[in-house]
Formats: C-alpha cells, sequence, structure tokens
C-alpha cells in the first residue's frame, strides 16, 4: 500500500509526488502517455522560473528525470475507478490494482 497515489504526471502531479518523497510518504503516480499532454506538444515555454525557452517535451522529461531519481515510480496507463476502502482507496488501472491511504488528482 502507498500512502499517496497520484493521478496526473504533469507539473502539479510531479510536483507533488516530490513534496511526499521529501515528507518520507511513499507515493505512485499515475499518469497517460506525455505525448497525450498539452505541455508536451508546447514548442517553447518561457514561465517555468530558471528554464527559459525550453519546450514542453524538454521540461516534462527534466521533470519526470528528477522524479524518477529518487525513486519515485511512474507509471504510465489510464485509471479506470477509484473506490474507498474505509481508511483507504483502492486504484484500478488496466488489469492492475493499487491501494493507497490517500489520492491526489492532478
Amino acid at each position: 500500500m502507498y500512502d499517496i497515489c497520484i493521478i496526473g504526471g504533469g507539473p502539479a502531479g510531479l510536483s507533488a509526488a516530490l513534496t511526499a518523497n521529501r515528507r518520507n510518504k511513499s507515493c505512485l503516480v499515475i499518469s497517460s502517455a506525455p505525448e497525450n499532454s498539452l505541455l508536451y506538444k508546447a514548442e517553447q515555454v518561457d514561465n517555468y522560473l530558471g528554464l527559459p525557452q525550453k519546450s514542453g517535451k524538454e521540461l516534462l522529461e527534466t521533470f519526470e528525470r528528477h522524479v524518477k531519481s529518487l525513486g519515485i515510480e511512474i507509471k504510465t496507463s489510464v485509471v479506470t475507478a477509484v473506490m474507498p476502502y474505509g481508511e483507504s482507496f483502492g486504484v484500478a488501472v488496466g488489469s492492475d490494482f493499487f491501494e493507497a491511504k490517500s489520492i491526489i488528482i492532478a
């Protein structure tokens, strides 16, 4: 069981994963393929501090590399259901099933 399951692998979801990791919480990020993201398709992004004139693809790859370097698991798939289980939640992802104490939808 994870402490936190984060649904969404964009900047908000990956930032949440980074924060969870720094607070010693186990987490799983579930995200569709980066190529499906509008940010990924952006030719140039200039509003991320310290990362000027990067493409959306470069930004997402940088964010993902950082998160993975900390050992945070990212699963590329689509969540099909989230179900409350008393004090935890069940998350259906294709034929896989995960359990977490809390859910963040990013």
